[in-house]
């Protein structure tokens, strides 16, 4: 009779890009090792994947890191099906609770030096290819300016509002974005 022994370690970086992930709180049930015994469900199905009778959109939904799978035809291996045996792995219960899909992400901490650091270096590049680094009044300032303007006139050519950029930026960044009036929209 085959045996499997599926053992799942997740340190501390797993959990944290878990808590990421789900914008948990510091404290929460991620960082108390009591409270992720709660959670066992969870963390198994992320590690393992979902059965069948829990995966309701099974071609959105994570397959879990890792799987078994049966050969097929196919190059793409995540339509490969699951062995039937991995299915019964997937069914381990912890708990009475249904698992929750868990995600990972990392957080991602913006350096306004590095980035100030960087368009510096880039006007620098960008003054040269436009040859204009032998000319003895060159500021930065200057360079912004012909910059701005080639911006401005690049935006009104191809329909882009920067504002309306910059607010889908912030709301990618899961930063504040004012919503405009109705009748500034229109």
């Amino acid at each position: 009779m085959p045996l499997f022994r599926v053992e799942g370690r997740f340190t501390r970086e797993v959990l944290r890009g878990i808590a990421n992930g789900m914008n948990l709180a510091s404290g929460d049930w991620c960082d108390d090792p009591w409270l992720v015994l709660d959670h066992l469900n969870d963390l198994w199905a992320y590690f393992v994947g979902s059965p069948p009778e829990h995966d309701h959109a099974p071609y959105a939904t994570d397959r879990g890191w890792l799987r078994m799978t049966l050969q097929q035809a196919d190059r793409n291996r995540t339509r490969w099906p699951t062995v039937p045996v991995w299915e019964v792995i997937q069914r381990a219960q912890f708990s009475e609770h249904t698992p929750q899909p868990l995600h990972r992400s990392r957080r991602v901490a913006h350096d306004i030096d590095q980035i100030d650091a960087e368009l510096y270096w880039l006007f620098k590049l960008r003054c040269v290819l436009c040859d204009r680094q032998l000319d003895e009044t060159l500021t930065l300032s200057l360079e912004l300016r012909a910059y701005a303007e080639r911006m401005d006139a690049m935006d009104l050519e191809r329909s882009r509002d920067y504002d309306e950029a910059a607010r889908e930026k912030a709301r990618m960044l899961g930063r504040a974005a004012p919503i405009r009036p109705l009748d500034e929209e229109t």
